[in-house]
């Protein structure tokens, strides 16, 4: 154990390495509203059990809460909360492996791959990625504990891992797989019978059936449908998916295009891997293909492939490929009667060139939100200059004559791999809203910037009003009455605020 967390250490030394010209990257689009939705947590907890975006994630709102109760809106700080998190999983899959195999080599190896890998920059990159990174930390804890045979504390363990299944589960939805890969770790790497290896998971298959009751039984028994927050996609795209995101995880992917040749070669080689594995008896191998397909699977029907995604599976990834290479090349030593330390030599150069690659690609990624990132902060320093200037006592009419498209503009060029930036049309330069902007410059814990409800728009327009207008040269407050009563005739005539315009007021946070 301590040799695992030695290497961790170690490990950790060089991602600080790689990583830090991110810790300057500015919070970017759904930062803002992660934020937004985790400042009640102090005043009103049960508050952060609310869906964000259909997502019951409440364990990640509290990271985004204690980042800006301990930081407030230096965002350095999230960047190195996200490393942070980064690091925690390399350790644990250090200590996990290490703990597996005894070989230091082996472990070193799968941790760096791991840990060096650029294909899931998102989650270590960006602060919103974090609910993958967050969830990892749980997974590997509770395999770790189900190492350990506990036969005076059976009680202790069980409510253990029930905790951690609990963080699991208000971590990330995927999670509903840690069932299945506590279970297969057990009977295919400890070598307990299948009956022991459910028995011990089962505090983690109750909670799975009470999360799975509550969060689609009942939505289906009182409206007699389910709908996932992403919508679903046809089995073409699911397919395709699978097939660029099995290209990309071996480097390939900018060569994937979707042809039937490409399908069938995918095909080919799983089944011809998950073979040999049997044959072979290479459990840890297959155990890390079982974790690696799992959690790709249950990604797919989603519509668009975030490299966060990616973080979980390369986990499962880097532990079959250690594990299977490190037999294979054993096999070929011995067969062509090769020197080992030749043939392990070839293999550690070429890795070598992997993680220099892959370090340069996360350098590269860094660039790329750092400069999605500058295009917030721009926004961010423009509202600085008028917040002092806000009236709290008075309603705010907000129009938004910006013209920018930030979104759009970091999308034309990227340096590293392709990304995924989402726009939102009726926000500030497509970043951010108003709200959430003036909330994250402001002093949430005491009153928070909120839109007025529908109903009671006609009164508030009959008010005092501050209007706050934005253009793409900064923010400027205006007390037009001719604009306010623009606002209410339209709002009478068609029954809602003209377009880009938004009516809020600040409230307290204790409401």
């Amino acid at each position: 154990m301590k040799q695992g967390i030695f290497l961790g250490i170690l490990i950790g030394v060089f991602l600080i390495l790689i990583y830090s010209p991110a810790f300057s990257t500015f919070l970017i689009g759904d930062d803002f509203d992660w934020l937004d939705s985790a400042y009640c947590g102090w005043q009103h907890p049960l508050r952060l059990l609310q869906p964000i975006g259909g997502f019951f994630r409440p364990l990640i709102k509290v990271t985004y809460l204690v980042d800006y109760s301990l930081f407030g809106p230096h965002a350095f700080f999230y960047n190195v909360t996200n490393l942070l998190f980064h690091i925690i999983n390399v350790s644990l899959l250090c200590m996990l492996l290490f703990r597996v195999t005894g070989r230091i080599f082996s472990t070193a190896i799968a941790a760096l791959g791991f840990a060096a890998s650029a294909f899931h920059s998102e989650a270590t990159l960006w602060a919103a990625g974090r609910p993958d990174s967050v969830l990892a930390i749980f997974l590997l804890l509770t395999l770790l504990l189900l190492s350990c045979r506990w036969e005076r504390f059976r009680v202790l363990q069980h409510v253990s891992i029930t905790l951690l299944g609990l963080c699991a589960a208000c971590s990330k939805e995927s999670w509903v797989l840690l069932p299945v890969i506590a279970i297969t770790y057990l009977w295919l790497i400890k070598g307990r019978p299948m009956t022991e290896a459910v028995l011990s998971a089962l505090p983690l298959i109750l909670l799975l059936s009470i999360y799975l009751f509550y969060f689609i039984g009942v939505p289906i028994l009182t409206t007699g449908s389910f709908s996932p927050p992403y919508g679903a996609v046809g089995f073409n795209s699911i397919i395709n998916k699978f097939g660029y995101l099995m290209f990309k995880y071996v480097g390939a992917g900018e060569f994937f295009v979707g042809s039937a040749w490409q399908l069938i070669i995918v095909s080919i080689i799983l089944i011809s891997i998950v073979y040999r594995l049997l044959m072979t008896k290479n459990f840890l191998a297959l155990w890390g293909a079982i974790w690696m397909l799992s959690f790709v699977w249950v990604s797919l029907p989603i519509y668009y492939a975030a490299s966060r995604y990616n973080y979980i599976p390369l986990i499962g990834f880097w532990v079959m490929l250690t594990a299977g290479l490190e037999y294979e090349l054993g096999c070929l030593a011995n067969r062509f009667q090769l020197r080992k330390r030749f043939v392990y030599g070839i293999a550690i150069s070429l890795f070598g060139f992997y993680v220099a690659h892959q370090s340069i690609m996360v350098r590269w990624d860094i660039q790329d939100y750092r400069r999605y990132g500058e295009l917030h902060r721009i926004v961010y320093n423009m509202y600085l200059s008028v917040k002092s200037r806000l009236p709290i006592e008075q309603p705010v009419i907000f129009v938004n004559s910006g013209t920018r498209r930030a979104v759009t503009e970091a999308r034309v060029f990227f340096y590293g791999y392709r990304k995924l930036f989402f726009s939102r049309e009726d926000a500030i330069w497509q970043e951010v809203s108003i709200d959430a902007l003036a909330n994250f410059a402001g002093e949430p814990f005491i009153r928070l910037l909120r839109p007025v409800p529908g109903c009671s728009i006609v009164t508030t327009l009959r008010t005092s009003s501050t209007i706050l207008v934005f253009d793409d040269s900064g923010f400027s407050i205006s007390h037009s009455a001719e604009l306010q009563q623009y606002v209410a005739d339209y709002y009478c005539k068609n029954g809602c605020l003209p377009p880009k315009v938004e009516v809020l007021r600040f409230v307290s946070a204790q409401d």
